[in-house]
């Protein structure tokens, strides 16, 4: 009986591994999100077309550089943009969130085209800030020609670099926020009902955990699609192209990366780090303590993080307050810098009060 029980586990074990490499996607990665590694890659590094995955960049940007309250104008070129739409008619205008939105859930190659143009003034511009900051991130294969998507001969990227990419996006609370939302209602200028946008990514209803982030198809590139998901402090990031099955893809590229994860308390928020003498205080020392939880994402790899604690005083002047800031802890993997936090004082310690005459005298004699 023993060993029908173990030849089942070995011929399971080894059916789960082959799955491994059945996936119907041309290429594919899996990656964590805190630190980059990659847990799972088949053809990651080849040159792909990203297709609406695009729009990952163009929302970044669209963040980082712009005004999520402005109005754009949208001009007649954005309005008759080939491709999936949200229906912008020309001289409506909108704002920068509003166009996430319809970007990101809908997919709208119009709100892709009218960021890039409100933004910078020019389609053209704004693809050169694109590739700035696919260079910032040291991406060596990704080359973008529009905001959008559509199909372009320099237009490219691998699933390795726009995991990449998301990772970064990702980073961002306000980019979180728009990738996960289901649905959305915006205003529609000239109509008497809004628009009313839902997000294509199925993954949001059918993968428990799943938390963003965007589909893309164009016929020269197939299905493409982009996902993330958290479970147990583990967010994982998943990419694919040239996926004809891509969300059972996603679902299994995920299960894989949760089963070999975990998140590891590396110096729980409280931890005394440093006993910090006070000068002129009524207590001769404070405690320096980790101001949150620093967690590390392990992957049979704990032995590469580290976490440094630097700027820590020998000494302050009374008074302190709680939850002063008196240093900084740093989370590293492999030596590169992964999360920053501050060390701050265990409690107040308020100053000693000033000497009576007869202390005085007592002290001098």
């Amino acid at each position: 009986m023993c060993m029908k029980i173990l030849v089942a586990l070995l011929v399971a074990s080894s059916m789960f591994s082959q799955n491994v490499f059945a996936l119907s996607a041309k290429s594919a990665v899996l990656i964590d999100a805190q630190v980059g590694r990659i847990i799972y890659e088949n053809n990651a590094h080849i040159i792909s077309e990203p297709a609406s995955t695009t729009k990952i960049m163009t929302a970044l940007l669209a963040i980082e550089k712009g005004d999520l309250e402005k109005e754009i104008k949208i001009s007649k070129r954005a309005s008759i943009v080939e491709g999936s739409s949200i229906w912008l008619g020309e001289g409506e205008k909108i704002t920068l969130e509003n166009l996430l939105y319809g970007l990101m859930l809908s997919s709208g190659n119009d709100a892709a085209l009218a960021i890039a143009e409100g933004l910078c003034g020019s389609e053209r511009k704004f693809v050169s800030l694109m590739n700035k900051r696919a260079k910032e991130m040291n991406l060596k294969q990704t080359h973008f020609e529009n905001p959008h998507g559509l199909p372009s001969e320099n237009h490219y990227t691998t699933a390795y670099e726009l995991a990449i990419i998301t990772k970064e996006a990702l980073s961002n609370k306000t980019f979180s926020r728009v990738v996960s939302t289901k649905k959305k209602t915006i205003p529609w200028e000239g109509h008497t009902y809004n628009r009313c946008l839902t997000n294509h990514n199925k993954l949001l209803s059918l993968y428990e955990g799943a938390d963003g982030i965007k589909t893309g198809y164009t016929k020269s590139a197939g299905r493409t699609l982009v996902s993330s998901a958290t479970r147990n402090g583990v967010k994982l990031i998943a990419v694919t192209f040239g996926a004809p099955d891509d969300w059972n893809d996603h679902k299994f590229l995920l299960d894989y990366g949760f089963e070999r994860c975990e998140s590891k308390l590396i110096a729980p928020a409280g931890e005394t780090v440093r006993s910090i003498t006070i000068e002129n205080g009524k207590k001769e020392s404070v405690g320096c303590v980790v101001s949150e939880d620093i967690y590390a994402v392990i992957n049979d790899d704990s032995n590469k993080f580290k976490v440094k604690y630097t700027d820590i005083p020998k000494s302050v002047e009374a008074p302190v307050s709680k939850g002063e800031v008196l240093g900084k802890g740093t989370l590293y993997y492999n030596g590169k810098k992964i999360k920053q936090v501050d060390l701050v004082a265990f409690e107040s310690v308020s100053e000693k009060p000033p000497l009576s005459i007869w202390q005085k005298i007592k002290m001098f004699f």
